[in-house]
């Protein structure tokens, strides 16, 4: 028998304060968009420390609507406006409490479904080529 599995949809859970937030995307749709606002939120933040003073406030306006972003694509916008109430607005608070659940969740688990993913077009390459 032929077995197909479907896409790993990535869920996860976060509790902010008792408000339980869900993680539930597809990874691999979603990988590319969060690793791309990922970097971009480091590429951002080393900006920030060579601004001059006059623009600084401009450049953490900029992170943090990255930041917003992707947290949409972790959490969907709803949740995330719902966070963001929960914080006042204050980005750099809700920055500081979020980034280790992504550094230490989120990231890694869309490495991992990323890398099986290309583990297994890479299976199929080889089925292929030993075909001809």
């Amino acid at each position: 028998m032929y077995k197909i599995t479907r896409e790993k949809v990535l869920k996860e859970q976060l509790e902010i304060d008792g408000v339980v937030f869900d993680v539930d995307f597809n990874v691999t749709k979603m990988a590319n968009d969060l690793m791309k606002n990922y970097s971009h939120i480091g590429v951002l933040e080393a900006e920030i420390k060579t601004t001059d003073v006059k623009e600084v406030s401009k450049q953490y306006e900029k992170l943090g609507l990255a930041f917003k972003q992707l947290l949409n694509i972790i959490f969907g916008e709803e949740q995330t406006n719902k966070m963001l109430l929960m914080y006042e607005d204050d980005y750099a608070s809700l920055m500081n409490d979020l980034i280790p659940f992504i550094n230490d969740i989120i990231i890694p688990k869309v490495k991992e479904v990323s890398e099986e993913k290309q583990r297994k077009i890479k299976d199929i390459k080889k089925r292929q080529w030993k075909r001809r």
